[in-house]
């Protein structure tokens, strides 16, 4: 999906998480991306364009932003943030566990295989970097993300975008650990 050529019910989006806030079930997503507060978010494939994804996490309370993509490019700054130039597994390695927030925007199953043992080594790096109340977010991603929503100590929760075809590569995925005294329940 390209967000650059978004446009449903004749407006223009630059950045899909500002849809979001558009949707029926923006206040079921609200109570999810609270969990963002004081968050340092790490932007797996940030991709160019970061700055809307930025001042849609500063909404949210997040304080602290790292964009990891293998392309070096300018890094714009909307908030406190960090480029990456480098590869997403290793950039995880080097991370200490338990003190991130996880954005994925894009990365589907055309982009990584779901099935690889590569990607299998990335799921579980994101379970470890996970803040006890963080929150993996993501806009697509029918692969990594979908198989993410199978592990039992995540809760999840995937908003389709009306308009677009019915898949899993066309929604918001939203998941945090279970068990928690706050945020979101099953």
């Amino acid at each position: 999906m390209n967000e650059s050529e978004l446009q449903l019910g004749g407006e223009r989006y630059d950045d899909l998480w500002w849809l979001l806030l558009r949707m029926k079930e923006a206040k079921q997503a609200e109570q999810w991306l609270a969990r963002l507060e004081d968050q340092t978010v790490v932007d797996l494939g940030s991709g160019q364009n970061t700055l809307n994804f930025q001042r849609f996490l500063t909404i949210y309370g997040a304080k602290h932003y790292i964009a990891v993509d293998k392309i070096s490019r300018p890094a714009f700054h909307y908030m406190d943030s960090e480029l990456i130039t480098g590869d997403m597994l290793e950039t995880l390695r080097s991370l200490p566990s338990k003190a991130f927030s996880v954005s994925m925007n894009g990365i589907n199953k055309e982009l990584i295989d779901p099935n690889s043992p590569e990607t299998a080594e990335l799921r579980e790096e994101i379970l470890r970097v996970l803040h006890p109340e963080g929150l993996i977010l993501g806009v697509g991603g029918g692969g990594i993300l979908q198989v993410l929503t199978q592990k039992p100590e995540l809760n999840s929760l995937f908003i389709p975008i009306a308009g677009m075809p019915e898949d899993k590569d066309n929604g918001f995925y939203l998941l945090a650990k279970r068990n928690l005294s706050t945020g979101p329940a099953s």
